[in-house]
């Protein structure tokens, strides 16, 4: 499964160059995200201090640093749509798995990372979108250090299936070097359903995280 990086411009939703430098969205590629090995930050897993996947298959949260809010673990069932190799068998269902759930009609997830406990912010983090309306917008936006918008973006996801069928799963997700301290997934129509929640910290080099710092310090006097 690949991801579409997109490096961001100079200038997002008003944010200066240097508060921006460094950022990169993984939109939804062509292909389904169906195993671990599908991410997109594997063949550079070896750059982390830490990295960690929550995949819900032991009924709870239970990676460092991590919460979210608006939703509920899924148990496996015949509407659950998991990731679809969390059972055991790449098969193109996903209901033998856990995933994360929020119904409703229009909702938001907010995914938050801890620094206190992690020691530092991510500057990687993502997700696995397993289902949700066809019609529906689903928006993806991540937030830095202060908690100010990074920008997001719009993806339609959905198919025509609510059994737990697993084609239409996709990697959504965010690097920045100045670190993400959480990303918010809202529907537009109906609820939606993610998995596979991943978030690890490549440390910047010298020069550019005093950058980062210094425009983060200028950000926060305004």
């Amino acid at each position: 499964m690949k991801t579409t990086p997109i490096i961001a411009a100079a200038v997002v939703a008003g944010l200066s160059s240097a508060a921006t430098a460094g950022l990169t969205w993984h939109q939804p590629g062509a292909t389904a995200y169906t195993a671990a090995s599908d991410g997109p930050w594997n063949a550079t897993a070896a750059d982390f201090s830490y990295f960690y996947l929550e995949n819900f298959e032991q009924g709870a949260v239970v990676v460092p640093g991590l919460d979210l809010d608006g939703g509920a673990i899924r148990a496996p069932g015949a509407f659950t749509d998991s990731v679809d190799e969390d059972d055991g068998a790449v098969d193109g269902f996903g209901t033998f798995g856990r995933s994360f759930w929020n119904i409703g009609d229009g909702v938001t997830s907010v995914l938050r990372f801890d620094a206190d406990e992690l020691g530092a912010l991510p500057t990687h983090a993502g997700l696995v979108w397993t289902d949700g309306n066809r019609a529906a917008d689903v928006t993806f936006e991540a937030f830095d250090a202060a908690g100010v918008s990074l920008g997001s973006f719009i993806a339609q996801l959905g198919d025509d299936f609510g059994n737990g069928t697993t084609g239409e799963d996709r990697f959504l997700g965010v690097e920045f070097t100045g670190g993400v301290s959480r990303i918010e997934i809202t529907t537009s129509l109906g609820g939606l359903e993610f998995d596979h929640v991943q978030f690890g910290l490549i440390p910047a080099p010298p020069a550019f995280a005093l950058l980062a710092g210094l425009a983060l310090a200028r950000r926060r006097r305004r």
